[in-house]
């Protein structure tokens, strides 16, 4: 006898993530209609667990834009877009299959214990930020933000403490606390962002990563 799983109710937090990532949207607009002066479009969430792929709905709504007018041809551009975090620039012909898969690492940030109360929507803008939105691995995403990412901290200091405080313990630990008084903490963490991490500052907050360099990557879903 085969028992039908519970369905966890979300948290408050994961509520506010979601609702987040649901006002994220693509204006698609018809080309042959806008190059007539006719403003047809539609916008689209990036993500809908309930829906297909952000690539079929384009496309759908193209066939049946088609369909009702063959004048305006067969051709869509991405027009605009809305909530989409800083660190994505799309352009008017995306890898829409690109821009879902961003959509699904916020999401599955929002299910996982390891981001705890982490904002998914500020990780995943900064590392595509910093690497780009045309270089991201997007099959392999939530593998490498899950690899890279050290935490979220008030200051450089506040993450050079916690780093150094770990390397003197592992050094020292009979003389860790007198050691750590006279550390640099700050100097310690630029020391590390020149060469192994970088950080992401959004909305006072600073998010920290690994280099992909500096892990092993390759993992796939």
């Amino acid at each position: 006898m085969t028992t039908a799983l519970k369905q966890i109710e979300p948290n408050k937090l994961q509520k506010e993530h979601l609702n987040t990532l649901s006002k994220m949207r693509v204006c698609i607009q018809s080309l042959g209609a806008y190059n007539n002066g006719i403003l047809k479009f539609k916008w689209i969430p990036i993500y809908d667990p309930l829906d297909s792929s952000l690539t079929d709905r384009v496309e759908a709504l193209n066939k049946k834009w088609y369909e009702e007018d063959p004048h305006w041809g067969d051709e869509v551009m991405c027009a605009d877009t809305d909530n989409i975090p800083y660190g994505f620039d799309v352009g008017e012909y995306p890898d829409y299959d690109r821009i879902e898969a961003v959509g699904k690492c916020i999401a599955k940030q929002i299910d996982s214990a390891f981001f705890g109360n982490e904002d998914p929507v500020s990780i995943t803008s900064g590392y595509i930020e910093h690497y780009g939105f045309a270089n991201i691995n997007a099959e392999n995403l939530y593998n490498e933000i899950e690899d890279t990412f050290e935490g979220s901290y008030d200051s450089i200091e506040e993450f050079g403490k916690e780093q150094a405080r770990l390397f003197l313990h592992e050094l020292s630990p009979t003389s860790f606390d007198f050691l750590h008084d006279y550390f640099d903490y700050e100097n310690y963490a630029n020391d590390l962002l020149k060469t192994y991490n970088f950080a992401i500052e959004h909305n006072y907050v600073l998010y920290i990563f690994l280099l992909r360099d500096e892990v092993t990557l390759g993992r796939t879903e």
